[in-house]
């Protein structure tokens, strides 16, 4: 795992020493997720440099020091991920009379691009990466992320250049960027608690998508495609009717995703939050390793959201070498004041906070650990997908549907004919019964309601900086089942914008590398072709997974509940971090954000205070924006 960054020039005008001086400052930026070693190049006609920090996993030697050129010296490539089971590809290089100098995979993921070309490599590889290639002969340039957006991957556009860093913090430092707030980027993170869109809190500074490719040639004209997509398999779903049978082959694609990713040449762990993902991680993991497991867990002094029991009676018996960290307040304010140098951009998932420590504290000892993040959204873990069917057999019952185009029917009647209708249908005030119902009807949750802490924007911005425009263009109405469309809308937005990227900073702010053995794209295809009912069925959620657990671990141990690093957010904020929160939402400090409507968020803070409301979700998003703020990176 490691960190990438460089950029692409229009002109050449500017003086070598001088690109190499940015270059340096934007790869250095970049150390905690690859302390181990740095490297840098620029070409000949001053155009592309690229920037690499090492975090040494397989092969710790200098041979896999980056950037990277290929045999044939067409090639160069500075890259961010692990790329598992090399074995088969290293072998179809050997036999095609590749000779390899080291055994990382960055090696041989080169070579392969060489020999037989990037897409046909990215459809062979099985791995998470972000990487940037460079073809020396015809001077262009790509850009690719991995199929789930895994790893992350940053470009800035400013027409006669283009940035490019696995941070946004690295393309900051290029020379040419200018910043200004990308106010759609706003409104989606204050509602959400997370950008939606693929694009960042800073105008022009966009993510490559998961599984897309970026194709950049000497004129900066940039050619976007996907090598692979997960709506297509949504598209053409074949599974076979046995549960039994899919359980075994589920149960045996796990196993070997999770042995693949045991191979390294450090340390590996497991987190271990007692639900039943991360728990079937371990437990597999144990099964399958050589030695003793490492397990990690957080734990809270509050009673109500401590799940450390839970986790150490799992790891008893798995019988893993088990640490756990209780947060306390000291904990807490440290990480707190790191969150705007951690994420780069307001981010506001409040499980941030006890992952950033989990991170911090399993790196004493482990160089990567194993998460069981992806399995709510591929076999149907969260509350939201219930739901989802409720809400859709109420919007396909009949006479629901006769109601709504009568009501609709009788607003658009003038005066005179409605007075003529309510006396033949024995109904009096009829535009107003008609108003009142579509105002029920249209309030009722869809997918965007259950993942948004702010529905309505207007008591919260100033009028000027809100987005009037804001809308959902997903469309999935190819997808029958209504549990699949919000999982569908899940993978494309919550789980690589808020779940992943909470996971890849936290953890490489310590550099450590975070495996996702459920995000395999094997298990990813396999899972999004099973039948519905084989994940939820008459309130029951994950049939599969606690069917394959139930065979390894005591039913006693297997949660029905959503658990993870949950963090009591209500009661910290009138205590841990009050004394923080009073001075962020205070007149001196917000008279520096141009943005919020002060008086509405104080007057929400001293309700919170004052304990007449819990607005705890609410506020946590103005609060890292205002943290954000006044630790000056937006500027």
């Amino acid at each position: 795992m490691c960190g990438l960054t460089g950029f692409y020039i229009r002109n050449n005008s500017y003086e070598k020493s001088f690109l190499f001086k940015n270059l340096i400052s934007m790869t250095n930026i970049l150390n905690h997720r690859g302390p181990n070693a740095t490297g840098t190049w620029i070409d000949e006609t001053n155009h592309v440099g690229l920037g690499h920090t090492r975090l040494s996993i397989r092969d710790l030697s200098s041979n896999g020091n980056q950037p990277m050129i290929s045999s044939c010296k067409k090639f160069i490539i500075i890259y961010n991920g692990e790329i598992y089971d090399t074995k088969n590809i290293k072998n179809e290089l050997i036999n095609s009379g590749i000779i390899l100098k080291s055994s990382s995979d960055t090696e041989i993921l080169l070579e392969h691009i060489s020999k037989f070309g990037l897409e046909k490599t990215l459809k062979k590889i099985n791995g998470m990466f972000a990487f940037a290639l460079y073809n020396i002969d015809r001077q262009v340039l790509h850009l690719v992320r991995d199929r789930m957006g895994i790893k992350p991957l940053f470009y800035y556009n400013n027409n006669n250049s283009i940035a490019f860093g696995s941070e946004i913090k690295s393309v900051r430092q290029f020379f040419n960027f200018k910043s200004s707030i990308n106010l759609k980027a706003l409104n989606s993170f204050l509602k959400f608690g997370f950008n939606k869109n693929y694009t960042s809190i800073f105008n022009d500074l966009n993510q490559v998508k998961p599984g897309e490719v970026l194709e950049i040639d000497k004129n900066l004209k940039i050619r976007k495609y996907f090598y692979w997509s997960y709506n297509n398999i949504f598209k053409d779903k074949k599974s076979k009717d046995s549960l039994e049978e899919n359980k075994k082959e589920l149960e045996k694609l796990i196993t070997d995703s999770i042995n693949i990713r045991l191979v390294s040449d450090v340390n590996v762990g497991s987190f271990l939050s007692g639900g039943i993902d991360s728990s079937l991680v371990s437990k597999i993991m144990s099964e399958v390793s050589e030695k003793k497991i490492n397990t990690y867990s957080v734990g809270f002094i509050e009673k109500d959201y401590d799940e450390s029991k839970e986790a150490k009676e799992i790891a008893k018996n798995i019988g893993s070498n088990h640490h756990e960290i209780i947060i306390g307040k000291n904990e807490l304010l440290e990480v707190f004041e790191k969150l705007p140098e951690i994420y780069d951009e307001p981010f506001a998932d409040s499980s941030q906070i006890p992952t950033t420590i989990i991170s911090h504290y399993s790196k004493k000892n482990a160089g990567v650990i194993l998460s069981g993040d992806g399995g709510d959204e591929l076999f149907g873990g969260y509350t939201r997908y219930m739901d989802a069917e409720k809400n859709q057999i109420e919007k396909t019952n009949s006479k629901t549907v006769i109601k709504k185009l009568l009501a609709n029917f009788f607003l658009r009647t003038n005066n005179k004919t409605l007075s003529i209708l309510e006396k033949i249908l024995n109904k009096k005030n009829l535009e107003e019964r008609s108003k009142n119902f579509l105002k029920f009807e249209n309030s009722k949750k869809n997918y965007n309601d259950y993942l948004c802490q702010w529905r309505n924007l207007d008591d919260l911005l100033c009028s000027k900086f809100i987005d009037k425009n804001f809308e959902d263009n997903t469309d999935f109405d190819y997808i029958y089942s209504p549990y699949e469309r919000y999982m569908a809308q899940d993978m494309g937005e919550y789980l690589p914008n808020d779940i992943l990227t909470k996971v890849d900073r936290a953890s490489m702010h310590s550099s450590l590398e975070v495996r996702v053995p459920l995000l395999d794209y094997r298990i990813v295809e396999f899972a999004l072709k099973l039948n519905i009912n084989q994940k939820i069925y008459k309130g029951n959620q994950k049939i599969i997974l606690k069917k394959i657990l139930e065979d390894k671990l005591p039913k006693k141990l297997i949660k029905n509940k959503k658990i993870g690093f949950g963090i009591p957010l209500d009661e910290w904020l009138r205590s841990h971090l009050n004394e923080k929160v009073n001075y962020l939402l205070s007149d001196e400090c917000l008279k520096n954000n141009p943005y919020l409507n002060k008086d509405f968020v104080k007057k929400i803070w001293s309700d919170h205070q004052n304990k007449i409301e819990n607005h705890g979700i609410k506020l946590w998003n103005i609060i890292i924006f205002q943290n954000w703020i006044n630790s000056k990176n937006y500027s």
